[in-house]
């Protein structure tokens, strides 16, 4: 029997961490739970992003990595 890995475990990490809606009333309801509970969507965003950029980098086609792996990354969310 094989046992899950490290490598496995975050990699597993990055794909649920890149999950999207799939209609935009989905999104819309998703900003619409955290502000009923006073977060700032935009802000978490940011913030998992920076804490997930080395994984990012480690996981996902280079093609990607110049979007990411630059710290003056702007995170564009429409409302």
């Amino acid at each position: 029997m094989k046992y899950f890995t490290k490598e496995w475990f975050e990699e597993i990490q990055i794909s649920s961490f890149l999950t999207f809606h799939e209609t935009k009333k989905d999104w819309e309801e998703d900003i619409a739970w955290y502000v009923s509970e006073g977060l700032d969507f935009k802000d978490i965003c940011k913030n998992q992003l920076e804490d997930k950029r080395a994984e990012l980098v480690k996981y996902l086609p280079a093609f990607f990595h110049p979007f990411y792996s630059r710290r003056n990354v702007k995170i564009t969310i429409s409302f």
